[in-house]
């Protein structure tokens, strides 16, 4: 997310192909203001996964379900993930997400840009919808207060592992368990319920 008029508060969201590789290095730079170091992965990392200010960024990424297990269980850290553990949302099915981090730098830290984050990832699963692309359940590990109280207003709940490495938390979409803070949300809510009762019956 990048700020285009800090009067009006007007943002921009940039997502895929859209966006430029220093903007990836820029986002690398919100994570290393607000993570410790052993919560982040290498910059160089992320440039393989491959202006105007970046304020705030929000890594989503569906993982098989090998993966999304070991870090569900706590025996896994995601700073650690092998490419092949990520998938692209490329066929037609199910799939699992992991909220990797939400960063917002501290000076731009108000409600409406978080607001926005949250309507363009909800956006974005309304429109894979559509094709066929539909997400089981997500799940994110909270490092602050801040992001435990960012699930707990999703309606995510936390999960418990063995190992407690961190705060893991998870919601599952289909059929939908988790809280509708925003209209775009609502929709989302609505059409997942829609998809869970009458269509499609996930395994």
């Amino acid at each position: 997310m990048t700020k285009i008029n800090s009067t009006k508060r007007q943002y921009k969201i940039l997502s895929g192909s859209a966006i430029p590789k220093e903007y990836i290095e820029k986002s690398h730079e919100l994570d290393e203001i607000l993570y410790e170091s052993e919560d982040t992965s290498p910059v160089e990392k992320c440039l393989n996964w491959y202006a105007e200010e970046v304020i705030a960024c929000i890594n989503i990424m569906p993982l098989t379900e090998k993966y999304y297990t070991k870090i569900r269980n706590g025996e896994y850290k995601d700073t650690y993930l092998p490419t092949e553990a990520i998938l692209k949302y490329d066929k037609i099915g199910y799939y699992d997400l992991y909220v990797s981090s939400v960063a917002i730098n501290p000076k731009n830290n108000d409600v409406l840009l978080l607001r926005e984050l949250i309507d363009f990832v909800a956006g974005r699963l309304i429109e894979f919808s559509e094709r066929g692309i539909l997400c089981r359940r997500i799940m994110a590990e909270a490092v602050s207060k801040k992001g435990m109280r960012l699930c707990e207003i999703m309606g995510m709940e936390e999960v418990k592992n063995l190992n407690n490495i961190s705060n893991t938390y998870e919601a599952k979409l289909m059929p939908p368990k988790f809280k509708t803070p925003t209209e775009k949300v609502k929709e989302l809510y609505r059409i997942y319920k829609i998809i869970s009762e009458v269509f499609i019956k996930p395994e």
